[in-house]
């Protein structure tokens, strides 16, 4: 039995809404600009380089869409040095939806 995706399910839910948009297009910029990724005990840590503004301008679209999802996953970013990093955590059954957050579309 397979189970929809986290990225599936709120973009389903979302539909052709301008918030959509605004996650697709951000998801899409970051996945161009991902470096990085580090396993932690609770989840992933993202890092991206690149223009730093727009950047943040990606994650503050993609998290602002994410903290307004019921979806069970925590988000969060920084800035250090010349890198950006998003951490996304959740429960251990929720582990291969943050691993695949930045694959497939």
């Amino acid at each position: 039995m397979s189970r929809s995706s986290h990225v599936s399910v709120l973009l389903e839910s979302l539909g052709t809404s301008e918030k959509a948009r605004r996650f697709t297009a951000a998801r899409s910029f970051l996945r161009q600009r991902l470096v990085m990724t580090r396993d932690t005990p609770i989840g992933r840590d993202f890092l991206f380089k690149g223009d730093a503004a727009e950047i943040k301008a990606a994650l503050r679209d993609l998290v602002d869409v994410e903290h307004g999802f019921p979806g069970g996953l925590q988000f969060d970013f920084t800035a250090f040095n010349d890198l950006f990093l998003l951490r996304i955590v959740g429960l251990p059954s929720r582990q291969g939806d943050i691993a695949a957050y930045f694959e497939g579309e």
